[in-house]
This record gives structure tokens, sequence and C-alpha cells, in this order.
């Protein structure tokens, strides 16, 4: 009755996950052909399974900070986690189909790869199991006392995973990888870096899930925004980090997040759109994914995730979310849409995913709110290190306001020190405007404007209402040496 009880659940989580993941600097892989055959899939579950072997010393995770210190775990409620189905495989029935088994102490990874192309990721899903049991809280305990385990079916033929029993039908629809229960399947990707990511990836939701499954799952925006934030990883020789945010484009190939955003940024610059194309907080909060040019939208969610769980005033919030692990813990949290801190939110939401780059400067580049002025007739200082920062005024849709800028900056002070002025200087350009010219954006909760130029003085009328935000021109990831500021008068014409 057991396995019978087993069966149904795992055909009832079939359509809890189908994640479809974007690479999008690399090719997509197409879905395999739906072979028809007439022989048999050897039975690869009959004989006992090997057992586990605990993790040598090198497979411990390097001491990281967590995202934010433990306040306690929030509890799902429930007393045991979800029962594990029993794993066991014929190791003759693998070798015939070309299958090997890795084993680690979470994870058991079947593939059809040559061992040495992933003798490494079971002990990378391990690390990875450590850094979620700190930050997300231990999963309850199985009823039978088994160890947590996932099962990986890791894909460079799925034909073989599916004569060999191993590759049901209703996991069949994905594009890049699949969760369902305990048991996950990924297609291997162009990039080894890639192809660890996915894996990664859809360990987190086995994780995630395997206390409340359908009983009371999390809203997708969370579920992928999580998944896509741990998966992102940077290994070493000596270390390996989880949830990073990339400082480079080396050592990341084939995931592409910041690229697309930044191409959808650009897109809206070069074509002269009055609105930049980035997706509001409801919009990236809803049910449905937000599309886009390079694919499903999970860009966005990672960026979500990273942000909530870095900015200093969400960061908590977002942690009591992982903690819960729950639909419940997430729509409690003050930081979702209808949260009381949601107004907030969507400002500093649109204005990170303006300024996301490589190596972003969370310390210099999350925005402050001011407070609000009912009318722009005061003077107030624009600082050369920080990124986008509030006015206080809101200006009506078609209102037209004056910006008058002076005052002097040093910009690079510790490698080629310029002198600029609220013009910048024409020797050097950060996306289509000179270094150190002083800009403007317009931000409602629903969209962000375009950048405008103001330098030294300018008339800006913008086309839908908003608060005016201003910056001196430069990455969100070079301000630490940035010195000086510019003084701002700001009137009606």
């Amino acid at each position: 009755m057991r396995g019978l009880s087993v069966m149904v659940f795992l055909l009832v989580c079939a359509g809890l996950f189908g994640c479809r993941h974007s690479a999008t600097d690399s090719a997509e892989n197409p879905a395999p052909p739906d072979h028809s055959s007439d022989r048999q899939p050897a039975d690869p579950w009959k004989a006992a399974a090997a057992p586990v072997p605990a993790a040598s010393e090198s497979e411990t995770a390097v001491s990281e900070p967590g995202i934010r210190e433990k306040t306690g775990s929030v509890r799902t409620g429930n007393t045991y986690r979800t029962d594990q189905p029993p794993f066991e495989t014929d190791a003759a029935a693998l070798q015939k189909s070309g299958i090997r088994r890795l084993d680690g102490r979470h994870v058991v990874l079947l593939t059809d790869l040559p061992a040495e192309a992933v003798h490494d990721i079971p002990g990378l899903v391990d690390r990875l199991y450590d850094r979620l049991s700190r930050d997300c809280g231990s999963p309850a305990e199985e009823r039978s006392g088994s160890v947590f385990q996932a099962v990986i079916c890791l894909m460079e033929d799925p034909e073989r995973f599916r004569i060999a029993g191993l590759f049901p039908d209703e996991a069949r629809r994905m594009k890049h990888g699949r969760q369902i229960g305990y048991r996950a399947w990924v297609r291997v990707q162009d990039t080894d870096y890639y192809t660890r990511h996915l894996v990664l990836h859809e360990f987190v939701h086995v994780y995630m899930t395997c206390d409340v499954l359908l009983s009371d799952p999390a809203p997708r925006w969370f579920a992928e925004g999580v998944a896509e934030l741990y998966a992102t990883h940077q290994t070493s020789e000596s270390q390996v980090r989880f949830a990073v945010l990339p400082s480079s484009f080396e050592g990341f190939d084939g995931w592409g997040r910041i690229s697309s955003v930044r191409r959808q940024r650009r897109n809206a610059e070069e074509n002269g759109a009055p609105v930049q194309s980035l997706p509001s907080l409801a919009q990236v909060m809803s049910d449905q994914p937000v599309t886009s040019a390079d694919g499903d939208g999970y860009e966005w969610w990672w960026a979500l995730a990273w942000m909530l769980s870095r900015h200093p005033d969400y960061a908590l919030h977002w942690h009591n979310m992982c903690q819960g692990r729950s639909g419940t813990s997430v729509r409690n949290s003050p930081i979702t849409v209808n949260g009381p801190l949601s107004g907030r939110l969507a400002a500093d939401w649109l204005l990170f995913a303006d300024t996301l780059c490589e190596n972003f400067d969370p310390d210099r580049s999350f925005c402050r709110l001011a407070e609000h002025r009912d009318s722009p007739s005061d003077t107030l200082c624009v600082q050369a290190d920080r990124s986008w920062q509030d006015t206080g005024w809101d200006i009506p849709a078609g209102q037209a306001v004056v910006v008058e800028c002076s005052g002097r900056c040093v910009l690079r002070t510790t490698t080629a020190p310029w002198d600029a002025g609220p013009d910048g200087i024409t020797l050097e350009y950060h996306r289509g405007q000179p270094l150190g010219r002083l800009l403007a954006v317009f931000v409602a909760p629903d969209g962000i404007s375009t950048r405008f130029p103001a330098g030294r003085s300018a008339v800006l009328t913008p086309e839908f209402g908003g608060r005016l935000w201003l910056q001196i021109n430069d990455s969100a990831a070079s301000r630490s040496d940035n010195r000086g500021e510019y003084t701002v008068r700001i009137h009606r014409p």
C-alpha cells in the first residue's frame, strides 16, 4: 500500500514545478523526440540501494556569512516532512543503459555523462544543503528516519532514461529542468556552469517543498526566485559560494540573467521610449511569468530575490519567508505586493532594476526614500558615491520642472582621478551619457521613466506622474572611489 500511495503522490505533484529556464547567452536545447519503442525498459529499481557514504572532510561547507543572522526557525506546523519514497537501483541495469550513479549525502545523481565531468556535483549539492539548512531552516524529520536525499537525473540523452524507466511522461514537457517531489530531471546544457546551475536549482525546489508540497505551496515568483538565488554559485579551489551576484561575465557562462536585464533597458533607451521596459513589482509577483525577449522571465525572479535578500530594509522579512518555506509565510510577509511595505518596495525594485549590473555595490546603490515635499522649491545635494537619490518631490504628469545644478566631484580617485561638473566628462560614457553628468528619472509604482540627461540646466516634463530621483552618472559597480557632490535647485518654470 505504501508503494501505491507514493505513486499517487508523485502523480498528483506532477504539475507543481515545471521549470522552463532561459539560458539567455546560449542556444536552447530542444525537447527530446517522443520515440516509440517495443523494448521493455530494464527495471533499475529492484536491487537494494547502495549505502550512502558520509561526506568527506573536503565536502563540508566552507564558512560563509548568511544572508541574515537567524532569529529562530519559522516552523511550517508539520511534525514530519512528506514521505520520501525509497530509492533502489539495479546497478547492472543502469550500466547497460549507459547511466552511472554518483552518491552524496543528500543527493543521488544519475547521469549519462562521463564520471570525470560530474564528479564534483554531489559534493556541491551537499554544500548547498548545508547553506540552505542555515538560511532556510532544516527540513522536518521523515517518519521512517531516513536522511533527506534528492534523486536527480542529469541527462545528455533523455531517451536513455526513458528506456530505463527513469523519465516519466509527466516530466518530459520540460525545457531545461523539472522537479516532482524528491525527484528532478535536468537536461545537459552547452556550458558546464549552467548545467551545474540547473542541478542546484532543482535541488532547491526539492528542499524548499519537502515539508509542504501541495498542502501550502509558495507562489511561483518566490519558489523560482529562491531557487535561482541559491543556484547562482561561484567555485574555486578553496571554497564555494552560493547566492552570489556575479562580479564579471567570466565563470558564469550560459547564465545570462544580468545580460537579459541590460538588453531590455538598452532597447528602451535606444528606441527613445519614455518608459523603461522593466516589469513592476506587481508584475514580477504575479502568478504568471514576466515574459521577455530572452525567455520566461527568470531574470526578474532572480533579481527580486537577490535584492530582497541583501537590502537592509527587507532582508529580515525575506529570511522569515525562507524559514517558513510555505505559501502562508510568503502571503503574510510585509514585502508582498499587498503588504504594508509594498509602496516603498515598488519604487526600490524599479530603481534596483535600472542600475543592476555585474559587481553591483549594495552599500552605495540601494536607495533611500526622503521625506515628502509639497513643492520643488529648495536646494539639495546629490552625492557622487551614491546611486539614485530621492528628491522627495512628486511631479504630476505633464508638469514641467526646471533642474539647475552646480558644483564639482572627483571620479575614480584611486586610479586616474577625473574632475567632473554637472555636464559630465565626454572622454568616458556610461549608458550613452558622459560620466559624471547629472541624470534624472521619474518613478511610479507601476513604472520608471528612461533617464533624463539633466546636466547643468534642463526642463523636465514627465509623461506620467511620479517621484523625481537624481544621480551623478556612473556604474553601480564603480562608486566606492567617487568623492564630492552637486548642489541642485528644482523649481517650476
